[in-house]
């Protein structure tokens, strides 16, 4: 089941750009081309770095961070798709959590936790209604006697606050810090709060308590989002006059293209919305998904950028969020690039990573 969409992923450029070794990516096709299930070659992966992190004597604490880290990307991966049993994807989702948040102190620069007050209208799914969503922020030094500029980074669909560190860091070395949290549908949030809510509330709950910490600049925060999240992204640029710049990267268009979408992808619908049923998926997907209209709310500068050879966002979707010149809104497509770009990251990613620093600096400091 998914195995040749999940193959994609070790070959396709994404895992590898967010972090993961070329080895792991190797060891894991060489396991799972002589019969290993997926599952098991990354979640030993992952015990293996744990155990390096916890028991090698001489390990600086940099070291221990970064182990975490991959410990906690090799559980990440081995729940992308992982259907077969929900209750071991569970299991690596909770993991791929915890991990991180033991690594979160020894990164560097290191991800403080924050907590941010849940939007009280969304947060009603499970027994308990959800109060405060973990969110991780991290600054480009250790000053805290200045207002730091500010990106709140949006995972997308199957990504989640744990797999943007590379991301973060580009941003981190460019001068401005980051911020990262897992809304509804996503990672530890997900099953208290599935996918279907409006995402720009939790955003603005985001750039709320951004706002009450003194070394951020109110006048600097701005959001990226990858993939949904790109779509996230928008919808809350058109919505939260308080963010000062938007970068879209490779977001879902439009939900009525749901039946063109890979199976894999069409599934993590199902499973992202609660478990629902094809046909709900796709009701959910088609109202909570139209790009074009976002963008007509906006008024911040914004950058869209895609890959022509996308096999999720249809080309015609692409080019529908074109703007007559003049518009606060900025289309660019990849010729050669794929999904979000991933198979050319190291040329497109910096150059994201220049627009929206870039943007926040000149507005923090005007």
């Amino acid at each position: 089941m998914f195995e040749e969409e999940r193959h994609a992923f070790l070959v396709g450029g994404r895992l590898g750009a967010d972090g993961v070794p070329f080895s792991d990516l190797s060891t894991v096709k060489a396991a799972v081309e002589g019969g290993a299930r997926w599952f098991d070659a990354w979640m030993g992966l992952s015990d293996g770095y744990e155990r390096l992190a916890m028991e090698t004597v001489s390990a600086s604490q940099v070291s221990v961070g970064e182990w975490l880290w991959l410990s906690a990307m090799s559980a990440h991966a081995a729940q992308l798709y992982w259907f077969e049993d929900e209750d071991e994807k569970r299991f690596a989702e909770a993991r791929r959590v915890e991990l991180y948040r033991r690594a979160s102190s020894s990164l560097c620069p290191p991800a403080i936790e924050v907590m941010i007050d849940a939007p009280r209208e969304l947060a009603r799914a499970g027994p308990d209604p959800v109060k405060k969503v973990r969110a991780f922020l991290r600054y480009p030094t250790n000053e805290r006697d200045r207002k730091w500029p500010c990106v709140i980074l949006l995972g997308g669909l199957d990504s989640t606050k744990e797999e943007s560190r590379l991301f973060e860091e580009l941003c981190l070395v460019r001068g401005v810090a980051t911020c990262t949290f897992d809304g509804p549908g996503q990672g530890e949030t997900a099953h208290d709060v599935p996918l279907g809510a409006r995402f720009d509330t939790w955003v603005s709950a985001a750039v709320s308590a951004l706002l009450t910490i003194e070394s951020i600049n109110p006048d600097g925060i701005g959001v990226v989002g990858r993939s949904l999240g790109g779509t996230y992204a928008l919808q809350a640029a058109g919505y939260e006059p308080r963010l000062k710049a938007c970068l879209a990267w490779s977001p879902l268009v439009s939900g009525r293209s749901f039946s063109r979408l890979p199976a894999g992808v069409r599934r993590t619908f199902e499973y992202a919305c609660g478990g629902v049923s094809a046909d709900v998926a796709e009701r959910v997907a088609t109202s909570l998904i139209d790009s074009v209209a976002e963008i007509a709310s906006i008024e911040c500068p914004t950058l869209i950028s895609h890959g022509a050879r996308d096999r999720i966002v249809p080309y015609e979707d692409q080019v529908s969020l074109n703007q007559p010149s003049g518009s606060v809104v900025e289309s660019v497509i990849q010729p050669n690039g794929g999904h979000c770009c991933h198979n050319i990251a190291p040329t497109v990613r910096p150059q994201l990573a220049d627009w929206i620093t870039l943007q926040l600096k000149e507005v923090a400091n005007a």
